[in-house]
């Protein structure tokens, strides 16, 4: 393993190591990615769901207090999410389902240095 890898496999340890000790503030969650198919003609393009297990630690006052961030506009109801995830990355326009309720995802950010393991992410639910 180059020196990059066990970096990026040390953050991916630490990050999840974190997301354990939060516990309950850190729940469980599905992230869920709609693909198109293509189209059929008469029908449209068919759709299929893809769900990834992750981890979610929720913040409404991080964007209660910000006016923008990375030039998008928060409004009223958008939520900063700290997301863990080693499965998939999530993308703008997957939807994030925390204890039943389903979040859009409007920003995706990745958030350590290159590990693919923590995103931060503005949501609207």
């Amino acid at each position: 393993m180059t020196g990059s890898g066990r970096l990026a496999a040390s953050l991916r340890r630490a990050i999840a190591r974190a997301f354990d000790s939060a516990d309950d503030l850190a729940p469980a969650a599905i992230l869920r990615r709609v693909i198109q198919g293509g189209h059929v003609p008469g029908e449209g393009a068919p759709a299929s769901e893809s769900d990834s297990p992750v981890r979610v630690l929720l913040d409404s006052a991080a964007a209660a207090s910000a006016r923008y961030y990375h030039d998008l506009t928060l409004e009223p109801g958008d939520r900063i999410a700290w997301l863990e995830s080693t499965v998939t990355a999530p993308r703008n326009g997957d939807r994030l389902i925390v204890g039943g309720v389903t979040y859009a995802i409007r920003l995706v950010d990745p958030a350590d240095a290159g590990a693919g393991a923590l995103y931060r992410l503005v949501v609207r639910g």
